[in-house]
């Protein structure tokens, strides 16, 4: 069968290309003849689509984007974000009016051809069916929607399945009203966690198309490579730093830099902070608290700039002792390699709902108030690592159960 992953988003996101990676292998291993593509979040005159899939394309081709990212090349200014988006709505509306194509560049039409010739049109994993209280977020879920829409619209007997996302929040009324239309039409909702549907209750999926079953990055293959650190003696904890909205930056920084100068004191301990999403500024964040260290601990804490891919740092994690993580996927990636990890919550639900699946609910950091240290120490005192690994073979085998419960042969 032919499957299109739609939204693929970029190889500087760890998280988002294992999920993709990860997709791919159980989708092979369901189906052996399994036709897979991609298609990009960026549209074709994106600089950053010739540049964000190189390591994915090595698995699957990847097309571009319809109603692409708003970059709009090198001209990232507002305005022209906004020109771009008025016009990307013209387009849709007068397409869906016409119920025709015509508005579609030439690279678009290939990759709306590709999707019409799909048995199953997937939604890939994440949280990105969300907005915030600001007008670019507002855009990019409208934009996201967009493709669902022509979709359901252009090609009336898909079947798009979202597949091992976290929902919401949603601020704006009408987006909430348009993206439970587009769950009315989906062929199956695997939601990665359920909590969204308890926080936010004006999200509604039928309860035939509607399946819970767990983030798929748990089990991407770790990609072995020489290790960056010698010294197997110490404990070895990972970490993952990102940056947070500036009202709540400094309290998260001393938390971050209390937490790695007492577990150092306590256990003499060796830190590697990790750089988990380098298209964002998780490196200069990182050099950041190391710098507020106390010049006697910076020795025993390393931080990492390389580009490693997904599976090299799952491989790196799965040596760590313990995981510290803010960047949610770093603590799956531990996780799935039967790492105690405890998991900084930054956005909606998805990090509580993960975690409550696993029954590691008393892992979440859900605010910088927190006592991290004392947190860590439980966690050394207290964590079941071998349920924990028992754990993680049960949910790969459920999800390939559900996975090809989804995915039937289909017959026109």
């Amino acid at each position: 069968m032919k499957y299109s992953l739609i939204n693929c988003y970029s190889d500087y996101n760890k998280g988002d290309l294992g999920i993709i990676l990860t997709t791919v292998r159980f989708l092979q291993e369901i189906d052996k003849d399994a036709d897979i593509t991609g298609i990009s979040t960026y549209n074709y005159s994106d600089p950053f689509y010739h540049t964000q899939h190189k390591l994915l394309s090595k698995s699957i081709p990847v097309s571009p984007s319809i109603f692409g990212e708003l970059n709009i090349g090198k001209r990232k200014d507002p305005f022209s974000k906004v020109l771009r988006f008025l016009w990307d709505w013209i387009r849709f509306k007068m397409m869906i009016l016409f119920k025709s194509t015509f508005l579609l560049s030439s690279h678009e039409k290939k990759s709306f051809t590709k999707l019409k010739d799909s048995d199953y049109i997937i939604s890939k994993g994440g949280s990105f069916l969300c907005d915030e209280k600001n007008l670019r977020i507002k855009m990019s879920l409208r934009r996201f929607m967009m493709i669902f829409n022509l979709i359901n619209y252009l090609i009336p007997n898909s079947r798009i399945v979202i597949l091992c996302q976290s929902i919401g929040p949603i601020y704006d009324k009408g987006s909430r009203n348009a993206l439970n239309k587009i769950f009315e039409k989906c062929h199956k909702v695997v939601l990665r966690e359920d909590y969204c549907l308890r926080e936010y209750p004006y999200i509604h999926i039928p309860s035939d198309k509607l399946i819970i079953r767990n983030d798929i990055a748990f089990h991407l293959d770790s990609v072995p490579i020489d290790l960056p650190f010698k010294n197997f003696e110490k404990m070895k904890v990972g970490m993952t730093i990102k940056s947070v909205s500036a009202t709540q930056k400094s309290q998260y920084e001393n938390m971050m830099k209390t937490c790695i100068e007492h577990i150092i004191d306590k256990y003499d301990v060796n830190i590697f902070i990790y750089p988990h999403v380098t298209v964002d500024d998780d490196v200069e964040e990182s050099i950041k608290v190391y710098r507020m260290l106390a010049d006697e601990y910076k020795s025993n804490v390393t931080v990492f700039t390389d580009n490693y891919q997904s599976g090299e740092l799952k491989y790196l994690y799965s040596h760590m002792d313990y995981f510290i993580a803010t960047r949610l996927h770093s603590s799956i990636f531990a996780i799935g390699e039967g790492v105690p990890s405890l998991v900084i919550a930054y956005h909606g639900t998805k990090a509580q709902g993960i975690f409550h699946n696993i029954d590691l609910d008393e892992w979440v950091v859900n605010d910088y108030e927190t006592d991290l240290s004392f947190l860590f120490d439980k966690m050394v005192k207290e964590f079941d690592k071998e349920k924990l690994v028992f754990k993680m073979k049960e949910d790969r085998k459920q999800t390939l159960e559900c996975m090809s419960s989804v995915f039937r042969k289909v017959r026109w």
